[in-house]
């Protein structure tokens, strides 16, 4: 999903729910991971580029499903399809199997309390409303609960607060670290407990974001 900028009723831009946690993430797996390209004698940036391919597609290929629009096959090569149509395919019989459906895609909102955007990649009903998202990723990290059940959970309550969230799914594609490494998909569940726990801590992030502009400007 490209980024976008977001701005206030007043027309300020204002930063976006990403942004904010970017500026916390923990990038040490990421760079453990480069590191040990590099021992085994491989360039990261090759690995990545052709690693990503097939999560990639896999991604592109849900992303059209929840929108429900023919996804273009011609962008791909035959062996990244081969890899992404095996993932999407264990997509779809998870789809079949808990009867979720998707409400909306793409929800972008602002938040006017406190001061930032975000786009939230699904709202899915399986009997209750949740949020939705997918990712392409080696495993699921706090930053992406942080943002669905914290940042994106704020947006939707402080819009439609008459519509309670119940929970959230995140629906994972493996990253993988070879070009032949199968892509895998993962479907991760939690309660409406876990709104509170995330929504006071991207609070505190959101806070500490515009402290630490300040900051920097004191330099």
């Amino acid at each position: 999903m490209p980024t976008q900028p977001y701005k206030n009723a007043a027309g300020k831009r204002i930063p976006g729910v990403t942004t904010i946690l970017n500026r916390w993430k923990e990038s040490g797996g990421l760079i453990y991971w480069a590191w040990d390209q590099g021992r085994n004698g491989l360039d990261f940036r090759e690995t990545t580029n052709a690693a990503a391919d097939a999560g990639t597609c896999a991604h592109a290929m849900i992303e059209q499903d929840w929108h429900g629009k023919p996804f273009d096959r011609s962008a791909y090569k035959p062996k990244v399809l081969a890899k992404a149509d095996h993932a999407f395919l264990a997509y779809l019989k998870w789809k079949s199997q808990s009867g979720c459906s998707i409400t909306q895609a793409e929800l972008s909102l602002v938040s006017e309390r406190y001061q930032f955007g975000g786009t939230m990649d699904a709202v899915i009903v399986d009997g209750e409303l949740c949020l939705g998202d997918y990712k392409t990723s080696g495993g699921v990290y706090p930053d992406m609960l942080l943002q669905v059940a914290g940042g994106y959970a704020l947006l939707w309550q402080e819009h439609f607060p008459d519509q309670t969230l119940h929970g959230i799914h995140i629906l994972r594609f493996s990253k993988p670290h070879q070009e032949d490494d199968p892509i895998s998909f993962h479907h991760h569940y939690w309660s409406a407990e876990i709104f509170k726990i995330c929504q006071e801590q991207f609070i505190r992030l959101r806070e500490a974001f515009d402290a630490d502009k300040r900051i920097a400007k004191l330099i």
